[in-house]
């Protein structure tokens, strides 16, 4: 009898049976034995020429390199990271996930290193390896690592370098500082690997030997300090000479003259060559480097260049290195360098303050952000310069995002792709499919119709074929009312219970005896929008005309599920699909699961009740489980249509909840795993059941995910495909991109993280009095995002009254609000000058738990509070999902035409990269006493403390009365007042100036309204510091500066009201 090749031995030439086919590495009886044994198991001759490469191989001389047996120390020491791979290739037929990784010890993976199979290193842990494919090219690298493991790759041109470097879980490409070309790899990401040694590469030649003792471990910002000068993007070394020539020329020019080779030893630094820094110091001793020409100098520990000036005032203790690199040193601080350099016996002329004009001007000083561009590869005021002066900086940084996209696209690869909001990503996607010439489609958030039409638009710009993917709300002339409300409610709850479109069609007529309406005179509507080829646009199909695809089609996220429109195309997803694959029953769950047990007779369970308390009796779980394997689980429309309770996902859930009480996860999540790589969870706590179902993508050209703030492991999650994340902008970049290229001033309000999706955490007086001195700095009534719990306290209040589906306020201090969520992609900030972030996202411990689930990982919240609050590796990365990301993502909502805005923040959770224009703070809210008294006090115009006192809407004493008008007169300068006999008579001499709600002290930042030439002109050629601009004098433009430094001691929420957004938002 011929064994079936699924449980057959799974040694080379052997078709035994498999003694346990389930086994990834599952071996005979015969072969088991030998094992158990110590005989040695068959094998392949390699002296006779048995093995099947030897006679296709080239003549080589392997004699220096034996095959193995065992694992080699010290990566015998690394647990299970090993998988074997066939003899002579050097990848792996199987997923390189934890359940089919092998210890060194294990005796499937001896059987198959005896058999003479090749073996992989996979990057588990801390272990990443440094794959050097050109390494003459990175001999500088490789030189500055510490003495670690390492081998020669079979193609005797490669070098490997394991390492362990704790935290790095991604894998990090090496290209030549000049000319761009890949020159290797960090393998740092989860299922990364190297090929072992002792394996045979394709040429015949073998892996190795392992040279070294231990492997080393590296931090991993030491890691990074290393390798940064080979990172793609982080400079773009086409420009760097120019930047740097300018930057010596500027220094050049100054009249100290002094070079860097004057504060340092020429012998101990000499120029391009990297060494430890003299001042801080270097675990690796190559995080410092005097540029060629000696007169400036970078540090890639702190990401900044410098001159000798800079040199001198670390060396005296003045400045700490990199103090300038966001903002310059301030005038008062060049003084003190220059002191203290002629204080130490450097001979420098006297510092020059002001000049005439009124502008500060620094003498000596280098222009500190050219130095900054530099060294960061992208200088925003010269890179215009050098193109045509007309130029627009934004439209430069968007030029980027779409050869990023185009690059992803042509790439036929999984791509994620970061471009910080207004860099333009939507139509970059579009721009990039006329460039590349390769059909897409781009899926993007339901309802967001602003959003297709702008995509339709771009594609007429670029001559590119377009379709608008079907939709049934919007093509079903039942869904859509055309028949009738009660036919449109019909059909729209059998949707939302779980049916799909084409379902509810089907079985209409079962459920009600007769067709829907829309199929009474033939096809309905949205099946002839379903009826065409993504692969012949109509005016491309004949016989004298070559057919040619769609170029473009837009559709929602879900769109995806449909293969007619991924196959062979490259699938763009603009945005994270945050819940789009996701099936929830909550609610009604109880009923839906028990109307399912009802139904089916062979269910050994009464209800969902039944089904909990039964679940571990094992003979009654095996039963219920044989008959959903004949069943299905797929989605059951009978229940939809058969009664009010049922729900189509009653049988996916009834077996997750089944399947899952083997995998209780110990936080009161459950876990599944179901077929089609779905994912199930049961929440202990409600009972309810979520299923994550990725879209099928295997067959398609690319996928580029696009996102201005992404969290790479959700987007793996969601999308069920392992992605390459890529920046569009370095971290250096997006700093100046926002401050410099935007002109974006981000003020800080609060120390707090103010978590705004509970009601009871909502500070309405407080929020209020900030609106108010927004309103009177700038005098315009400000832009609001907050959470819509917020935005619902506010109205209750009768603070803010605004109109739910434009945003639009009637009465209140904004002029127009939106809700986090439901602003991501809008452009109706875009604009709005004046603008304010109001509290922070916190969906409570149950939604990071959530995602930690779905990833198989037990998410646990840690004893911190505020900023100290932490839920582990995976539970933080979804912390700043929903939190910092949410709030950078509606900053960046105001200011979007390139005219910048003043944005003021009321709450402390910006990423930690994100400049900082200024502080400021509600010092306190108005008493009701306080509001009586200005109330009144605004009518009379002049009175005495008795008649405010007497007053009838005065409810509080003559003495508290006095202490509020000393209070307003003498701490805020509205009032004057005189004494007349024995007691004051006080006037308005100011009170149009109070806030009507508190006190509040902001910052003087200031934004004048520029043209678009002015706008472009401003990002080009201003340079920001606290104290001098060098800018056009007659443009008032408020410098910025780097915000002080804050106690995180907030306490944050754990849990709000407001849910996560859905697709609708």
């Amino acid at each position: 009898m011929t064994i079936p090749p699924a449980q057959q031995c799974t040694l080379p030439s052997c078709e035994e049976e498999a003694v346990d086919p389930t086994n990834p590495g599952a071996l005979c009886q015969n072969h088991l034995g030998g094992l158990e044994s110590e005989e040695p198991v068959t094998k392949p001759d390699e002296s006779d020429g048995s093995d099947p490469l030897c006679d296709t191989s080239p003549v080589v001389d392997t004699s220096h390199v034996q095959r193995i047996e065992t694992i080699p120390s010290p990566l015998d020491e690394l647990g299970e990271a090993f998988i074997p791979f066939d003899p002579g290739e050097k990848g792996a037929r199987r997923s390189r996930t934890s359940e089919h990784l092998l210890a060194p010890d294990d005796p499937v993976l001896e059987a198959y290193l005896e058999a003479g199979h090749n073996y992989g290193v996979v990057t588990r842990g801390d272990l990443a390896v440094v794959d050097a494919d050109e390494p003459e090219r990175l001999r500088g690298l490789l030189d500055a690592l510490p003495a670690t493991a390492w081998q020669v790759s079979g193609s005797r041109t490669s070098e490997h370098y394991f390492l362990r470097v704790p935290g790095l879980d991604a894998d990090l490409p090496l290209v030549d500082p000049d000319s761009g070309a890949e020159l290797g790899h960090i393998k740092g990401a989860e299922q990364s690997y190297v090929v072992g040694p002792g394996s045979r590469h394709p040429s015949g030649n073998r892996y190795g030997p392992l040279e070294g003792d231990a492997i080393a471990t590296v931090d991993e910002d030491e890691l990074r300090e290393l390798i940064d000068p080979f990172r793609p993007g982080d400079v773009d070394r086409d420009r760097v000479p120019t930047d740097l020539e300018r930057a010596r020329n500027a220094n050049a020019g100054d009249s100290t003259g002094l070079s860097v080779h004057d504060v340092l030893s020429r012998r101990r630094y000499p120029e391009s060559e990297r060494r430890d820094h003299p001042f801080h110091g270097s675990d690796t001793g190559a995080n410092f480097m005097v540029d060629d020409g000696g007169d400036t100098w970078r540090c890639w520990r702190h990401g900044c260049t410098g001159n000798a000036l800079h040199l001198v005032g670390i060396e005296q203790g003045v400045i700490s290195c990199g103090d300038w690199k966001h903002t310059g040193l301030n005038t008062d601080t060049w003084r003190d360098v220059f002191t203290a350099a002629r204080d130490a016996g450097y001979d420098l002329p006297e510092h020059e303050g002001a000049g005439d004009d009124g502008v500060e001007q620094v003498a000596a000083l280098p222009d500190t952000e050219l130095l900054k561009g530099a060294a960061s590869g992208w200088d925003w005021r010269h890179a215009g310069a050098r193109e045509a002066t007309e130029e627009d900086l934004l439209e430069q940084a968007r030029g980027r995002t779409t050869e990023k996209i185009a690059g992803a696209i042509g790439s036929g690869d999984r791509v994620l792709v970061e471009a910080l909001p207004t860099l333009g990503k939507s139509y970059g996607a579009v721009k990039a499919a006329a460039e590349t010439g390769n059909p897409v489609t781009i899926l993007t958030t339901r309802g967001n119709k602003e959003q297709y039409g702008q995509i339709e638009e771009w594609c007429e710009k670029f001559g590119l074929t377009h379709k608008r993917l079907p939709a049934f709300t919007r093509h079903c002339e039942t869904a859509r009312g055309d028949h009738g409300e009660d036919w449109k409610q019909t059909v729209l709850d059998w949707y939302n219970r779980g049916a799909t479109p084409k379902q509810i069609h089907a079985l209409a007529e079962q459920a009600h005896g007769s067709e829907l309406p829309c199929q009474h005179d033939g096809q309905c509507e949205l099946a002839s929008a379903w009826d065409f080829d993504p692969d012949e646009h109509p005016d491309t199909v004949g016989d004298d005309v070559e057919s040619r695809p769609w170029d473009v089609l837009i559709g929602h996220y879900t769109h995806a599920y449909k293969s007619k429109v991924v196959h062979g195309r490259t699938v763009l997803f603009d945005e994270f699909a945050e819940e789009a694959f996701e099936q929830r029953l909550d609610h009604g769950i109880e009923g839906a699961v028990s109307y399912f047990l009802q139904q089916h007779e062979p269910l050994p369970f009464d209800d969902y009740a039944d089904l909990l308390e039964g679940r571990h009796d094992d003979q009654r779980r095996a039963d219920a489980l044989a008959f959903l394997d004949e069943y299905g689980i797929d989605s059951d429309p009978t229940a939809v249509l058969g009664d009010q309770a049922g729900h189509a996902g009653a049988p996916a859930a009834v077996f997750t909840i089944l399947v899952s009480a083997k995998e209780n996860l110990g936080n009161g999540w459950e876990r599944a795993e179901l077929p089609d790589d779905r994912v199930g969870l049961f929440d202990r706590e409600t009972g309810a059941v979520s299923i994550l179902s990725p879209p099928e993508l295997t067959y398609t050209s690319a996928v580029v995910g696009l996102d201005g703030t992404p969290t790479r492991e959700l987007w793996e999650l969601v999308l069920g495909e392992r992605l390459n994340h890529t920046q569009v902008l370095t971290d250096a970049e997006r700093r100046e991109y926002l401050a410099d290229g935007l002109n974006l001033n981000l003020v800080r309000t609060t120390e707090a993280i103010k978590p705004y999706n509970n009601p009871d955490h909502v500070a309405v007086d407080r929020d209020l009095a900030l609106l108010d001195a927004i309103a009177e700095q700038h005098d315009t009534k400000p832009g609001v995002i907050t959470s819509r719990r917020a935005l619902d306290v506010y109205s209750d209040a009768g603070a803010i009254e605004y109109d739910p589906e434009s945003g639009d306020v009637d009465d209140g201090p904004a002029d127009r609000v939106a809700w986090f969520g439901n602003v991501i992609g809008s452009n109706r900030f875009k604009e709005t000058r004046v603008g304010a972030v109001i509290g922070s996202n916190h969906y409570g411990d149950r939604y990071i738990q959530k995602w930690g689930a779905y990833a198989g990982e037990a998410v646990e919240r840690g004893d911190g509070r505020g900023a100290d609050l932490s839920y582990g590796r995976l539970g933080d990365k979804v912390l700043a999902h929903m939190r910092e990301h949410d709030t950078l993502q509606a900053a960046m909502r105001f200011g979007r035409d390139g005219n910048g805005a003043v944005v003021y923040v009321h709450t402390d959770t910006l990423p930690e990269w994100v400049p900082i224009a200024g502080e400021g703070r509600v010092l306190s809210t108005w008493s009701d006493g306080m509001r009586q008294v200005i109330d009144v006090a605004n009518e009379l115009g002049e009175w005495t403390t008795a008649e405010i006192a007497t007053h009838p809407d005065v409810e509080i004493g003559e003495r508290q009365v006095r202490d509020h008008l000393t209070t307003l007169a003498e701490k805020h300068g509205v009032l004057e007042r005189r004494t007349e006999g024995c007691g004051f008579v006080w006037r308005d001499s100011g009170l149009h100036r109070i806030g009507e709600h508190g006190d509040v002290e902001l910052e003087p930042v200031e934004l004048e309204t520029l043209t678009g030439e002015e706008s472009a002109e401003l990002a080009r050629s201003s340079i920001y510091t606290w104290e001098f601009r060098t800018s056009r004098p007659s443009r008032s433009v408020t410098a910025r500066a780097t915000g002080t430094a804050v106690d995180r001691s907030a306490k944050a929420s754990t849990n709000g009201g407001d849910p996560p957004p859905d697709d609708g938002e």
